[in-house]
């Protein structure tokens, strides 16, 4: 095993989301996206001195000396993924959990709750900081990156809940469905959920908010695009069914 940073680091959790689904839908032609895949996270996580600690099957578990480089490197990855063009239109989707902390270093790697707290993070969805990254990173993003509130959640297997914070990064999608966290069980839908949203947004830096309501602006003007041509289409249906006796009667 290659040597390993110790004291306060920052590890990152990676891996394909719906890889089983990916794995069903392209057959044989999956282990060449599993390797390129592989190839694109190892080169950017690599790029900003991520020292590779375990990677098994679709899953990277990588250690940064400074949790700068570790946002960097996230960054960096799914902008990497996401100008990859797949084979047969597949969406290639990447999870990533990042939590900072003083795991201890043994002979086969880290262990130590800071491991598993990283490994939770990343199971909840899309690109996910702890409270303690997070306060390590806020003043120091890329441009055109920020940081979205996402509330006091309780992951499995950690007894105490914490606060995550999701990723946001320019010009990539940022809405994504409820985490799957144990306090989101069975709330998708309800009143709960939508003031937790808001509350999101308030705490939100300016630049997430901006972008947020960007792509909310966007969607709604397109929506309202699909339901005038379909209000136009029904008035034209109309206006011939009213048309339609008098071509018929002699």
């Amino acid at each position: 095993m290659p040597e390993l940073p110790t004291g306060t680091i920052t590890l990152l959790f990676t891996d394909i989301e719906g890889s089983t689904q990916l794995l069903e839908q392209l057959g044989e032609r999956y282990t060449g996206v599993l390797a390129e895949s592989r190839s694109v996270l190892r080169t950017a996580l690599h790029a900003y001195g991520g020292h590779e600690v375990v990677t098994q099957g679709d899953s990277f578990f990588v250690a940064f000396t400074r949790a700068s480089d570790a946002a960097c490197a996230a960054v960096e990855t799914q902008r990497a993924i996401a100008r990859r063009a797949w084979p047969n239109g597949v969406n290639v989707r990447v999870r990533i959990g990042l939590h900072t902390g003083e795991p201890k270093l043994s002979a086969e790697g880290y262990v130590g709750l800071d491991v598993h707290h990283a490994a939770r993070i990343m199971s909840a969805g899309q690109v996910l900081l702890s409270q303690t990254t997070r306060d390590l990173v806020a003043h120091g993003l890329p441009e055109g990156v920020g940081l979205q509130y996402l509330g006091e959640h309780r992951l499995k297997d950690l007894q105490c809940p914490g606060y995550l914070y999701q990723l946001v990064i320019a010009d990539l999608p940022a809405d994504f469905p409820p985490l799957k966290t144990l306090d989101n069980e069975g709330r998708k839908g309800t009143v709960g959920f939508t003031l937790t949203t808001l509350q999101r947004r308030l705490a939100s830096s300016p630049e997430a908010i901006y972008q947020s309501l960007r792509r909310r602006r966007e969607r709604l003007l397109k929506r309202l695009r699909e339901e005038q041509l379909l209000k136009g289409r029904a008035e034209a249906r109309l206006e011939l069914a009213h048309e339609l006796p008098a071509l018929i009667l002699p």
